[in-house]
């Protein structure tokens, strides 16, 4: 379980501007990850307004792919990072829910993209939706 530092959160002058800051001793609250060291490569700088709120706007700058929606996972120390996620619709859910299934269906599109495809013809005659 994730244990937050006991710290207080409170604004402080920081080059003639009011910023978030943390009062209290950060020392001894776990390992602090360097993350140039993980991979990661430092975009930008952003703020933090006065309802808590970050812009990522310059960060996101360059992505092929904007995410919309972010998993945010903070250490012991206060750091933060924040994954992409992609959202998709409850009725494709079970498919992830489903480990023999998600297998089979990777599999196919493996087999599909390596190989011929064999042409069987129209379904249409088994098709049962009415709303069609």
């Amino acid at each position: 379980m994730l244990m937050i530092p006991q710290i207080q959160r409170a604004r402080k002058p920081v080059a003639g501007k009011w910023a978030w800051g943390y009062i209290g001793n950060m020392a001894n609250q776990g390992p602090v990850i360097d993350p140039e060291k993980l991979g990661f490569h430092r975009t930008t700088s952003v703020d933090v307004d006065d309802r808590g709120r970050v812009v990522l706007g310059k960060a996101l700058k360059g992505m092929l792919h904007k995410p919309h929606r972010f998993a945010a996972f903070v250490n012991q120390v206060g750091q933060i990072v924040l994954d992409p996620l992609a959202e998709i619709p409850a009725r494709e859910r079970w498919i992830f829910e489903n480990p023999e299934a998600l297998v089979a269906l990777r599999e196919g599109v493996e087999s599909a993209r390596k190989g011929p495809l064999v042409d069987l013809g129209s379904f249409a005659k088994y098709d049962t939706d009415e709303d069609d």
